[in-house]
């Protein structure tokens, strides 16, 4: 619906025939059928809700994935980390008992050698084990929106 007013004064003519006068206008418009324009948007909007609504939902569906993926993959690289502490604990206490049987006069220099490059490698791969899980909470904190790209 559409209301307007107008309102106006005229004067016309010149002395002594001058001639004037005051004039009003109130209109209301109200359409009693729009050819099913209203409709036809009403139905328009309804449907570009839905479509929002399901993006919406697929959006939120992506992102708790991604942070399920993310959470999984902490795990795995937090327990390759163990086990990567665990094999230098083990190479570490093999280099002591071959340093200790070196000088006992029963183990040889091969021997150390051996020891220490098994420990050196356990350490290596310790340290790549630590900066694999640093990267994956890095990759939950932004999946779960802590971070910005």
């Amino acid at each position: 619906p559409e209301i307007s007013a107008s309102a106006g004064y005229n004067a016309y003519g010149s002395a002594p025939f001058d001639d004037n006068g005051w004039n009003a206008r109130l209109s209301l418009n109200f359409p009693l059928y729009d050819g099913g324009l209203t409709r036809s948007r009403v139905q328009g909007a309804e449907a570009d809700l839905v479509t929002a609504k399901a993006q919406l939902e697929s959006t939120s569906n992506n992102i708790m994935l991604e942070v399920r993926k993310a959470w999984h993959a902490l795990a795995e690289a937090r327990e390759a980390l163990n086990a990567s502490l665990e094999a230098e604990r083990r190479a570490r206490e093999t280099y002591e008992l071959a340093e200790g049987r070196y000088e006992a006069g029963v183990g040889s220099s091969l021997e150390i050698s051996d020891a220490v490059e098994s420990y050196a490698s356990a350490q290596t791969n310790t340290i790549l084990s630590l900066y694999e899980c640093k990267a994956k909470r890095l990759d939950l904190e932004k999946a779960m929106g802590g971070l910005e790209e």
